[in-house]
């Protein structure tokens, strides 16, 4: 943190714009995860997430979660929830201080600042 402090002050006296630290965070007080007794291994519960985050859709998701060959027993309900509300991504509209409506009814709102990717 020093670091980036003192290089934040160094790019300040030379005139450059220095882009401003913006922390965000999102509580849904769901648990959203693959519990180790559903995938036993962490490497396959790696991978699951990778191909749930990949997944463009819900049918997506749920495909993966009806052949995943590592998942073991019912799906249990942090899995439900991680393969429902995964698909629900924040997207940057028009001005900041407007909120956007997410997928589930999840409301974003952004800093003027924040810089945010859009996926197609």
């Amino acid at each position: 943190m020093y670091v980036r402090m003192l290089e934040d002050t160094v790019r300040e006296l030379r005139g450059e714009e220095v882009a401003p630290e913006i922390h965000s965070s999102l509580n849904l007080g769901l648990d959203l995860r693959i519990p180790s007794s559903y995938i036993r291994g962490r490497d396959q519960r790696l991978r699951a997430y990778k191909r749930i985050a990949q997944a463009v859709d819900l049918a997506e998701r749920e495909k993966w979660s009806r052949n995943s060959p590592t998942a073991t027993g019912r799906r249990p309900d942090e899995v439900r929830h991680l393969l429902t509300y995964s698909g629900s991504r924040p997207r940057r509209k028009g001005s900041a201080s407007k909120p956007s409506i997410g997928a589930f009814g999840a409301k974003w709102k952004f800093h003027g600042e924040t810089a945010v990717e859009e996926k197609s």
